[in-house]
């Protein structure tokens, strides 16, 4: 059942009465659809799931299909939309690497997080454990959140994205577990980094993309290989490798998912779905074992501007 939560729904939830089902939520660009899982009470962890570019909320979820694991694991779920550029293509305005090519302007991050805010106003969001992952641009996108919102966030995913090239571009006040997921046979954003045509600027490749963010976290250089595993149909044997930044980190981990022979848009199986989740699990409960906390989500409607 779907809900546009006002007056007595509204009360409802945050009053601790679950009401399971789908509730519609309206953060200055239209309704966004959030999944709520069946069971349990307020406050809830969220996961926001962004699209690439060119592409949009649904069709994202019919390829990659998180929503189901993740309200399955006991997780709020929303995919929003991005506006359109001047080619009726939807995006993320995130780095200077991907993707406003028409130099829109658009705040992206502000609505972003407002809408966490609406969420949580509306539906009760554990400040703990918010969560972004994002394909191609919104890879790309979810690390910007992480620059922008390094306080209420405690992991991001990145699919076939990449950080700012620069690494004085961001500058998150706290650790926030990253993990960057990359096909080396990605021929739209480079494995090895490269430039998009229209872009202002570059964007880092994979390897450099996780380096960067385990720097940030406070990580030591060194990384720690686990066994690979499948998790992308069509590729023969275990084709995704795993490399862990863990030693020296303060309150996160990076890690990077090097799938061999990987396209752009992996066919992912189950696997990859629950090992993410599991991931993000994980982040949220690091927060607390290595002694820190993040802010308040509900905090960011006074503190960001208007989408």
């Amino acid at each position: 059942k779907t809900l546009l939560l006002s007056g007595l729904a509204a009360a409802l939830f945050q009053s601790g009465v679950l009401l399971a089902g789908t509730v519609l939520v309206d953060a200055g660009r239209g309704n966004v659809l959030v999944r709520v899982p069946d069971g349990g009470s307020p406050p809830f962890p969220l996961v926001v799931f962004l699209h690439g570019y060119s592409s949009n909320a649904q069709e994202s979820e019919s390829f990659f299909a998180f929503g189901d694991k993740v309200e399955a694991a006991g997780m709020l779920y929303a995919a929003p939309d991005g506006t359109q550029d001047l080619l009726a293509l939807r995006f993320w305005n995130a780095t200077d690497g991907c993707c406003d090519f028409f130099q829109s302007g658009v705040d992206d991050s502000s609505y972003l997080a407002t809408l966490v805010a609406a969420i949580d106003s509306a539906v009760g969001v554990d400040p703990h454990r918010l969560y972004f992952i994002g394909h191609s641009n919104g890879g790309f996108m979810s690390y910007r959140m992480a620059c922008d919102h390094a306080d209420g966030i405690a992991a991001v995913v990145s699919i076939s994205g990449a950080t700012y090239d620069d690494v004085a571009a961001c500058a998150p006040v706290r650790p926030v577990s990253t993990l960057e997921i990359h096909g080396t046979s990605d021929a739209v954003i480079q494995y090895g980094g490269g430039t998009l045509p229209g872009a202002d600027g570059p964007y880092p490749g994979a390897t450099e993309t996780a380096a960067t963010w385990a720097a940030y976290n406070g990580c030591e250089s060194s990384t720690v290989s686990l066994d690979p595993f499948d998790v992308v149909d069509g590729l023969p044997g275990d084709e995704t490798g795993v490399e862990l930044y863990a030693s020296g980190c303060s309150g996160a981990v990076t890690e990077l998912w090097t799938v061999n022979g990987g396209p752009h848009s992996p066919v992912i199986n189950d696997t990859l779905r629950d090992r993410v989740i599991a991931f993000l699990v994980d982040a949220g409960n690091r927060i607390f074992t290595d002694g820190f906390e993040t802010g308040s989500t509900s905090a960011w409607s006074s503190s960001v501007g208007e989408p």
